[in-house]
């Protein structure tokens, strides 16, 4: 908007906006000054006659020049709008000036009585304000003082109160349009400040000005609002004693104000009209400090019966005001009262899931706190207005609309709640979880920014009609019905465009995005964030352009791998975010996806440090124990582990398992994904009896809850497979890897990326038992789906042909292995970058296949290459460096250079005693063992190891062939020492 022009006035900035409408800071180039411009609001009435009497009123203004008024220099049409140029106040309004310091009250009553003589003014030109309070005072910094915002004001037909002369003769008769300005049966002002007989929509005069004067005055004086307490009934009782040295009566809190200002002010109180001063000028003087002390009592006495009558009258006056702001609750009628919660509890009971009964009382606990809080953010918002005056019915509409959108998410929520299947209810407490909080319906700044209520009253009931559809296709996304829900978010797409209203269809675009995403169709996905983005943009809906770039860095960067996209999107979001002040739960989203994207490029270190800020975010957000923190350790426990850090890793995994367990109940399937994870932790620890027991207890519960050919319930046989397969118990692992692999293929179909994950564990489980004919058979099998379906250049193809590489070299065909190895360096520095995780352990088989083909000195190039990237990635602690160290020693000893080789297998060793796994430690205690034997060195010693190793190796049952070697070299060296090796079964 700076820059642009209203008539001749250049915008310099906005400075706020009312109920009435829209100011700005402007300059005015023909005179060359500062000017406040208001560009008025088309709230009432037919709006071609509003603006007429709008015009009128401001011209009226504009002939009233008065001190205490803030001048009026132009009036005119802007785009079809009526504008106000006037006097810029470098200063706030009287209701900051109050609350910066305390005033004494003498100080307030001084500028109170420069008020009144504005106001006095106006109703001298005849003016009525209809909506005098504190906030529509200004304050200078040179401590003038001037009555603003005459939004309000009209000039009655006819008033008693006014002197003829006084009257705007111009105006023609009846300006105030039907049911407004002061028409009887309207109602418009700030019901805090007004008049009995304003709120009662009779034809008014100059003396509810006077009303609305005495209750701010009031209210600043004895610092609370006559609504509250009883206050008057106590002023009454000590009115009647008339004490003749009394000089102040008390107030509660301790203000202390002379008697003479509180009677004066109780009378502008009366609630009859014509108890009250004759006008402004009146109560003006009364309010002037008496010299005498006799005449301030004979003026008590004079006024006491009119004192007395004001208060009754006043206490009924706020009663009924009180009722405008009663009955929010009401409107959970049929969304959760007693009768929806009993027909949820049976629904859900109904479904004979084992966790029902605890997801009913998860989500009783969630619909419960969003009610009550629901409640009374509406009694507040609507107080806040109509009794405090303290926000502008412009807020009050955006904070409503809030309200309504939370509500009908509410009622969608509900809805689908009341017939729930198992699915429905497995994912309840979780959507519960992810209702919007109340919280942003109290940000009255933010909303004025992210979402406009659509002035064109015809858009303006589309957008209201579609959204009860918004809210249902987000109930069915977050209940995991997205079959259903993808199929109501595209019309919803195509209404949304049709509105014409931008922050609508970007709301819509958002989520059919989200609804592509979690279908699988990654690409349409990117397609409507895009679009989302952009309509957003056009609509200035920063927060739904922020979650759209955020989602675009999830499925970029974690999904497809296109990792320089998502970077320049997570930088995007960022700078949208910084503009709304970093709200905690988006800012918390973008760091868990710019953490996820890391840990995809292989940055560990980095992820970890994005993905516990984003745990202190959402514990700031939201608390200790909500679901959103379960999934946030649970991504920090994997970025600890896959940096080696498995005790830290438990950690995260095991609290994310305690508040899933108290969130959903013991028996919830999505508390056995904290269980798996924690199996994973253990089994990477060597502790391999308490990884199956996580596994099994996981897979009891999936397949107790959802039944036992499901793909999760694959997941956890996959899991044990892998479990027994690493303790050497061949057999035991492969009827439960079969069973998974035939689970996957029957859901996803033979040729589906889930296979072609169990295909993988079936080729490692095959060549350990030996088998490398089945093995090869799998990993080829693998490699042609991964083609088939991600195309020849993708990540998952290059871990294909690092895996074939390495059976194959297991196999003994160094050629190939080497062609298949090397086409994976390829791919994956060309997808991931020359310093990924991934491509070190490429460059690691390479160096393997090179020091058994006769070029150690070639394999050293790589080991020492993947040392490198898994030391800066991973740390220097991580048990894949200890492994890499192992390796660069055996090329070492391959190439004649034992004693070089004895430092890195030290630094393995000492790596490994902190995280010990027996394989490992069993590989790097053989190759000590060699290079201490052909070094020369404490040859004992090179003996015991052997036979430590050799042990280790046969107890686990795996790696065959080394055993094999092993023995070959340690049985030479045990002849003569009549010590033999454990049989070899």
């Amino acid at each position: 908007m700076r820059g642009s022009s209203i008539g001749r006035y250049v915008v310099l900035s906005g400075l706020g906006e009312g109920g009435m409408g829209v100011v700005y800071a402007a300059y005015d180039p023909e005179l060359d000054r500062k000017v406040a411009v208001k560009v008025l609001r088309e709230r009432l009435g037919d709006a071609a006659e509003l603006r007429a009497r709008l015009l009128c009123e401001a011209q009226a203004m504009a002939r009233l020049s008065h001190p205490n008024v803030v001048a009026v220099y132009d009036v005119g049409r802007f785009e079809d709008k009526v504008f106000v140029a006037m006097e810029f106040i470098d200063g706030r309004t009287l209701g900051q000036w109050l609350k910066e310091k305390p005033r004494s009250w003498r100080e307030v009553l001084a500028v109170f009585r420069e008020a009144g003589k504005g106001l006095f003014a106006a109703h001298s030109a005849g003016l009525i304000h209809r909506d005098f309070k504190p906030g529509n005072v200004l304050v200078g910094k040179d401590e003038s003082v001037k009555v603003t915002d005459f939004g309000l004001a009209f000039t009655p037909p006819s008033s008693p109160t006014l002197a003829p002369a006084a009257m705007n003769s111009e105006t023609p008769s009846g300006t105030g349009p039907p049911n407004g300005g002061g028409a009887p049966g309207h109602v418009a002002g700030t019901p805090a400040y007004m008049a009995p007989e304003q709120l009662r929509g009779e034809t008014l005069d100059a003396r509810a000005d006077q009303y609305s004067y005495c209750v701010a005055l009031y209210e600043a004086l004895t610092r609370e609002h006559p609504a509250e307490g009883t206050t008057f009934a106590t002023l009454a009782s000590q009115l009647e004693e008339e004490h003749k040295n009394n000089e102040i009566i008390q107030v509660p809190k301790g203000a202390g104000v002379p008697r003479w200002v509180l009677r004066s002010v109780l009378r502008g109180l009366s609630v009859e009209r014509a108890e009250r001063f004759e006008d402004m000028g009146g109560l003006l003087k009364a309010l002037e400090e008496p010299r005498s002390p006799w005449k301030r009592i004979v003026a008590g006495l004079a006024i006491a019966a009119v004192v007395l009558s004001s208060i009754v009258g006043y206490r009924v006056t706020v009663h009924r005001q009180s009722l405008l702001c009663r009955g929010a609750a009401d409107k959970l009628a049929g969304i959760w009262d007693p009768g929806r919660e009993e027909a949820i509890h049976k629904a859900f009971l109904s479904t004979a899931k084992p966790y029902a009964p605890d997801a009913f009382k998860g989500i009783k606990r969630g619909l419960d706190a969003q009610s009550q809080a629901w409640v009374a953010m509406h009694t507040e918002a609507c107080q806040a207005t109509h009794l405090r005056g303290e926000q502008s019915e412009m807020l009050l509409d955006l904070r409503m609309g809030c309200l309504r959108s939370r509500l009908e998410e509410m009622r969608a929520l509900t809805d689908l709640f009341a017939k729930a299947d198992g699915q429905v209810v497995e994912k309840a407490v979780e959507a519960t979880s992810s209702m919007a909080s109340i919280r942003g319906c109290a940000d009255g700044p933010s909303l004025a920014l992210r979402q406009k209520v659509p002035e064109n009253p015809g858009t303006r009931a589309a957008v209201e009609k579609l959204r009860s559809t918004l809210a249902q296709t987000q109930a069915l996304l977050d209940t995991g019905k997205y079959r259903e829900g993808l199929s109501l978010a595209r019309r919803l797409a195509v209404q949304a465009r049709d509105t014409g209203y931008g922050p609508f269809e970007a709301e819509a675009l958002l989520l059919l995005g989200k609804l592509l995403m979690q279908s699988g169709d990654y690409n349409s996905s990117v397609q409507a964030f895009q679009e989302c983005a952009l309509a957003a943009e056009g609509g200035r809906y920063d927060e739904v352009r922020a979650e759209a770039w955020m989602s675009m860095v999830y499925i970029l960067g974690y999904r497809l791998a296109r990792f320089d996209e998502a970077q320049q999107w997570a930088r995007q979001a960022s700078a949208v975010l910084q503009r709304l002040d970093n709200p905690l739960e988006l800012n918390a989203r973008l760091e868990s996806s710019t953490g996820m994207l890391l840990l995809k490029q292989g940055k560990h270190m980095e992820a970890a440090t994005h993905l516990k800020r984003s745990l202190e975010l959402w514990e700031k957000a939201k608390g200790p124990e909500d679901l959103a923190i379960a999934g946030e350790l649970d991504r920090l426990g994997i970025a600890a582990r896959d940096l080696g850090e498995f005790d830290e890793a438990l950690s995260y995994h095991q609290r994310a398992l305690a508040i899933s367990e108290r969130n959903r109940g013991p028996d919830h399937p999505l508390v056995a994904q904290s269980l798996n994870n924690i199996g994973n932790i253990f089994r990477r620890q060597g502790k391999f009896e308490a990884a199956l027991r996580a596994h099994r207890r996981a897979l009891e519960i999936k397949e107790k809850a959802i039944g036992p050919n499901s793909p999760v319930v694959a997941t956890s046989l996959g899991n044990i497979g892998v479990v027994l397969r690493e303790q050497g118990q061949y057999q035991e692992a492969l009827p439960y890897e079969e069973r998974a692999l035939a689970i996957d293929e029957s859901v996803f179909g033979p040729e589906s990326i889930q296979v072609a994950q169990r295909l993988d564990n079936l080729a490692n489980l095959s060549g350990d038992m030996g088998n490398l004919e089945a093995s090869l058979r799998y990993q080829r099998r693998t490699l042609a789906i991964r083609e088939k379906i991600l195309g020849p250049e993708h990540v998952d193809v290059a871990g294909s042909c690092n895996n074939l590489g390495a059976t194959l070299y297991s196999a003994g065909d160094f050629k190939s292995a080497l062609a298949y190895l090397h086409r994976a360096l390829n791919l994956r520095e060309k997808l991931v970058g020359p310093e990924h995780p991934d491509l070190a352990s490429t460059l690691y088989n390479l160096g393997l296949v090179y020091n058994d083909t006769g070029s150690p000195t070639l394999g050293l190039r790589f080991h020492q290459r993947a040392l490198s990237i898994r030391d800066k990635k991973l740390g220097p602690d991580h048990p894949s460096v200890a492994l890499t160290l192992t390796a660069i020693a055996r090329s070492l000893i391959l190439a004649g250079k034992a004693v070089d080789a004895l430092p890195h297998l030290e630094r393995a060793s000492a790596i490994q005693a902190s995280n010990p796994n027996p394989v490992l430690v069993a590989y790097t205690q053989y190759v000590f063992a060699t290079a201490l034997w052909d070094a020369g060195k404490d040859r004992k010693k090179a003996v015991e190891l052997g036979r430590q190793a050799y042990a280790a190796y046969l107890k686990s049952g795996a790696h065959q062939r080394e055993l094999r070697k092993l023995k070959t070299w340690l049985l030479p060296k045990l002849r003569g020492s009549g010590e033999a090796l454990p049989p070899d079964t």
